[in-house]
């Protein structure tokens, strides 16, 4: 059915609900999409959920809203500042360390001639800045609105 529910772009569970509700389109372990969508013209979905299925979606909703609810009363979410000030603090990290990273790895070409330690520079400082640049898009992202 998961296959007959992409191929026909129809959500699961209208189909359990189809298969629930008499629908002649399931025979064999297949499922007859042309039989089915003519099926489903005919007999409007209801408004309220009746599908066993439907009721236990709507219910896991329920509880995850619930959870949700009881973890920012217990204040265990983080905020969004704590993790904008984390994420500037890393930032600062990394611009600190990464003159003195450039000036160890640099090194750590062998196949290079030392002629090349210039362009090895270049290199690192390249992929350095593209980190730290990466890390303050991070913070900047967890700034309030």
């Amino acid at each position: 059915m998961k296959a007959a529910s992409a191929a026909l772009k129809k959500p699961f569970w209208v189909l359990q609900w189809a298969k629930e509700n008499g629908c002649r389109a399931f025979r064999s372990n297949r499922v007859y999409g042309a039989e089915l969508l003519r099926w489903l013209k005919a007999n409007k979905l209801p408004k309220v959920a009746t599908s066993q299925h439907l009721k236990e979606q709507l219910l896991v909703a329920k509880i995850r809203n619930l959870r949700g609810q009881n973890d920012r009363v217990e204040q265990a979410h983080v905020s969004r500042e704590w993790v904008h000030e984390r994420s500037e603090r890393i930032v600062a990290s990394l611009k600190r360390i990464s003159p003195l990273m450039i000036d160890k790895h640099v090194l750590l070409f062998p196949a290079t001639a030392p002629a090349d330690i210039a362009s090895n520079r270049a290199i690192l400082w390249g992929i350095w800045s593209d980190v730290i640049a990466c890390m303050q898009t991070l913070a900047d992202g967890f700034k309030n609105p």
